[in-house]
């Protein structure tokens, strides 16, 4: 089913700087579970894997106020070593396999410019993918916190 906008939700006024806390404007699409769904979906198939990527590359999603979806690489498979990996590891175990749903600001301008700065802990949110969770990451507004429940399903 192809997605159709349906509204935009104004947000505050936009601050000169791009990492000034405020809330940005987002769209809503016809399908919001959709939305999310098919990133899972591409979390799961690699589908967001270029020909360039070493296969096994893992990555987590995040969905900008937009509802575009950006594929964040994580570490190389088999590049990180087994002492590095077992913190993450004893927080959220590898099996089963979780979907994590975080928010953090995703605003493009700001993830364009300093993806660490909009989301602080990307480093774990990385790791977790990286041993095999799914994890997608939104911002709060508009249709975004009524899905996140959905998506534990």
């Amino acid at each position: 089913m192809e997605q159709k906008y349906v509204n935009s939700f104004d947000g505050s006024s936009q601050p000169s700087d791009v990492f000034s806390p405020y809330m940005p404007g987002v769209d809503l699409l016809s399908d919001m579970d959709a939305l999310f769904d098919k990133a899972r979906h591409s979390l799961l198939t690699g589908e967001y894997l270029s020909e360039n990527d070493e296969r096994g590359q893992r990555a987590i999603a995040i969905v900008t106020p937009g509802r575009m979806a950006m594929f964040v690489p994580c570490p190389t498979p088999g590049s990180v070593s087994d002492k590095d990996v077992a913190p993450m590891a004893k927080l959220m175990p590898p099996e089963p396999p979780l979907n994590i749903s975080v928010v953090s600001y995703t605003f493009l301008e700001s993830l364009i410019q300093d993806k660490t700065k909009c989301i602080p802990f990307l480093g774990h949110l990385a790791a977790w993918g990286y041993i095999g969770h799914s994890v997608v990451c939104m911002g709060a507004g508009g249709q975004s916190l009524r899905t996140a429940p959905k998506l534990h399903e």
